[in-house]
């Protein structure tokens, strides 16, 4: 009965931690997503990325979006995250998706990979973060003034 307690602990151990190391869902219909956030009030995470020939985009996935304190930030947040991808890989994409996620990056300004949209529901941005930081804790003192900004703008737009 004794030796029996052991490996319980030790699945249950494993367990939490893969739950607690879950990694956030991003959306990838930009329709869906903008949807969903308007009716919750929530704010929006657009990533403009080309997951498959952008060394930052890739290291920003890896090292800062894949991590437990961006997964945390994001949630406590309640961000809703929309990953707008730009594949060079044949078929990897249908070309329609492609060419709207391209009119989307031009309709916001979008003109360097990789780069985060922060925006309203609505599709208003409020902040825009351009490249990668060393650490996940650099990208979420961007993400922090921005969302700073968020505030600062809502309270003027109520104010008015």
């Amino acid at each position: 009965m004794k030796n029996s307690f052991f490996p319980v602990l030790g699945v249950l151990s494993l367990a939490s931690a893969v739950v607690c190391s879950a990694s956030p869902v991003w959306e990838t219909d930009w329709s869906k997503a903008l949807e969903k956030a308007g009716k919750s009030g929530q704010p929006v995470l657009v990533d403009f990325t080309g997951s498959d020939w952008c060394p930052g985009c890739i290291y920003l996935r890896k090292n800062i979006f894949d991590t437990d304190a961006f997964a945390k930030y994001a949630e406590d947040n309640n961000f809703m995250l929309v990953e707008l991808d730009f594949p060079r890989t044949e078929g990897k994409m249908p070309p329609e998706q492609l060419k709207f996620h391209e009119e989307l990056m031009r309709r916001y300004g979008i003109s360097v990979f990789p780069s985060v949209l922060l925006m309203e529901g609505n599709g208003a941005p409020y902040a825009k973060i351009v490249g990668p930081s060393r650490t996940a804790e650099e990208y979420l003192k961007k993400l922090a003034a921005a969302g700073e900004t968020r505030l600062k703008l809502k309270e003027a737009v109520a104010a008015a």
